[in-house]
């Protein structure tokens, strides 16, 4: 059986815990608006190392649901507190990302287009030698009829 104060302290990590996790979750969401899997995907590792980390460290493996409402908790107070106003700051950088991403893109994407007009070219000419070579090459003599020389039939 624990004290009110240490399951005060621990809900209270719990919040902790889950505001920090509202932090990288706020930082997240203007990737998640054009990469949702992505997003939900670099963020499911610190969900499980903030689970992880209050359920054995701050509540020393006395897993309870109480602990754990915490982090939803923190999480929402983190949204619409300190999330509100990093917002801004968090759509400055991913926006100047997505920028500089779609400039190699566009530069990645001319390259290819030109690797493709050389290729097509390049095995379309190949196409058409190895058709007139070996279409219109005779594979053997051709013989005017009767008995070939050397062979008695």
């Amino acid at each position: 059986m624990n004290t009110p104060a240490t399951d005060g302290w621990r809900f209270l990590w719990g919040v902790l815990i889950g505001a920090e996790l509202g932090l990288v979750y706020c930082f997240l969401r203007p990737l998640r608006r054009s990469h949702p899997h992505l997003a939900d995907l670099l963020f499911l590792p610190f969900l499980g190392y903030g689970w992880l980390y209050l359920s054995f460290a701050v509540c020393r493996g006395d897993i309870r649901i109480g602990y754990h409402l915490g982090i939803p908790i923190g999480m929402v107070l983190c949204r619409y507190t300190l999330g509100r106003l990093l917002q801004p700051l968090f759509d400055l950088f991913w926006g100047s990302i997505f920028r500089f991403c779609g400039f190699i893109w566009k530069i990645f994407k001319n390259i290819l287009k030109k690797m493709k007009f050389f290729c097509i070219f390049l095995f379309s000419r190949w196409k058409k030698w190895f058709t007139i070579i070996w279409t219109f090459r005779p594979l053997k003599k051709k013989s005017n009829g009767g008995v070939p020389r050397g062979e008695n039939k």
